[in-house]
């Protein structure tokens, strides 16, 4: 019934995911241990703090002992960076903790309020799958 759907995967994230395969047997993963969506920036916001996006990752929450957690990550901190690369979305942090290696530490460029700090985190390996 459903003749002429198909499925395309970018052929770096296939090269990624072999290479992950043949490496570890499985997928490994950064995680910091929190959910987020793409939310727009104010534009005074942006331009106080020199932002070339105007879109951040809004975090919506924060689990319980989580990396993110131990290192001062609250719900509804604005990620805008890691490591002084611009991030505007979930996609852009997920590819990010795929190429970074795990249990390195990272510096996230964080909005809170209208205050902009840098908070250092050690992703840890997502076991779960999440």
């Amino acid at each position: 019934m459903a003749q002429g759907i198909g499925f395309a995967v970018p052929a770096n994230m296939a090269r990624w995911v072999v290479s992950q395969l043949l490496t570890h047997g499985r997928v490994r993963r950064g995680f910091l241990g929190i959910s987020g969506r793409q939310r727009p920036l104010n534009r005074r916001l942006m331009r106080y703090h020199n932002l070339k996006s105007n879109f951040a990752i809004e975090v919506l929450s924060v689990e319980r002992d989580s990396p993110a957690a131990k290192a001062g990550i609250h719900m509804g901190d604005f990620i805008v960076a890691v490591h002084d690369t611009g991030v505007s979305s979930v996609d852009d942090l997920h590819r990010f903790l795929s190429e970074w290696p795990i249990g390195e530490e990272i510096i996230l460029t964080i909005i809170r309020r209208v205050e902009r700090i840098e908070i250092r985190v050690v992703p840890v390996e997502d076991v779960h799958g999440r």
